[in-house]
């Protein structure tokens, strides 16, 4: 590769560079203008339009400037997969799964709710 290559190919990586940065910075001017969102409506009682703070627009525009300064949460998904063979094993891998806990937590309270909603009887 020639010199004049190798300066061409410079010459093309410093443009592309502040490409992006134009385009960063022009992303993060919006993303603050989102801070400051406003909406307009009509109000049928006075007759005349009225506006107010877009607060959805607002939460989702600092959400997007938190994820651009400190980055994304990570986001897991346990997924709970088994075949039971006895008492104790199923007792035994509740214990160690804290999604299985939450899971079966959640269908208890909502069979309880079903027994309140029938009246207490004991027929589910």
């Amino acid at each position: 590769m020639g010199n004049q290559q190798k300066l061409g190919q410079k010459t093309q990586d410093v443009a592309e560079l502040m490409l992006r940065l134009g385009a960063r910075r022009r992303a993060l001017a919006a993303l603050i203008r989102g801070l400051r969102a406003r909406r307009s409506f009509y109000d049928s009682g006075s007759r005349s339009t009225k506006t107010e703070e877009d607060f959805k627009t607002q939460v989702q525009a600092a959400e997007l400037l938190l994820y651009f300064d400190v980055g994304r949460p990570v986001e897991r998904r346990e997924i709970v997969q088994m075949n039971l063979d006895s008492t104790e094993s199923y007792l035994d891998r509740i214990r160690k799964s804290p999604e299985l806990r939450k899971k079966l937590a959640e269908i208890l309270a909502d069979a309880e709710k079903k027994i309140v909603e029938v009246g207490g009887n004991k027929a589910v």
